[in-house]
Parts: C-alpha cells; structure tokens; sequence
C-alpha cells in the first residue's frame, strides 16, 4: 500500500486504482494498493491518469461511445448511426450516456 495526498492512485488514463480514503475534509488522503488498477468498463471513461475509485469512470455524454474496456476518451459514432449500450440494439432510439457501442 502507499499513501497519496489529494487524489492519484498512479494508475493510467481508463484506469482506478483500489482505494480507499483515509481523511476527508479539507483534503483527501487515500490510500492505495500498489501496481493494482482495473479498467473502466465500456461506456465509461477517465481521461486523466489517477483515479481512484470506478465513480471516477465517466459515461460517455450523448452521441459518443466507449467500445472497450479502459478507454481514456469517448469516440463519436459515424454519421447515421446512434449511440447505444448494446451491439444487438436495434431500436434506433439509443442512450443518452454511457454508451458503448454505435449502430
């Protein structure tokens, strides 16, 4: 385990680390166990190399999708096709976030 003070587990981009806050108020202190980091699932994402929990995992806003697992960015869906959360979604009405596959 390490200790890492405001935010920052040392995982990458589409990644949190298993932490758990120690303090909270004023500023966080957590910690985190060391070398572990799981991936967001699709439709979700982090941008940023640190986090520390899957809340850090953002949906994906309308009209874009996260395919795999761990991605650090969301990708815009091909014209006339919409964002959806699953492969088989045939519909034609899709998500509003979180989505993780275009159709």
């Amino acid at each position: 385990m390490f200790y890492v003070e405001g935010g920052g587990s040392g995982c990458p981009a589409g990644q949190y680390g298993e932490c758990s806050v120690m303090v909270d108020g004023g500023g966080q202190l957590f910690t985190c166990e060391r070398d572990v980091c799981e991936s967001c699932p699709p439709g979700r994402v982090t941008a940023d190399m640190g986090a520390v929990s899957e809340s850090d995992c953002l949906p994906c806003p309308k009209g874009l999708f996260a395919l795999d697992h761990g991605a650090s960015h969301c990708d815009s869906c091909p014209a006339g096709s919409y964002a959806t959360d699953s492969a088989e979604d045939d519909d034609g009405i899709g998500v509003t976030s979180g989505a993780s596959a275009c159709q």
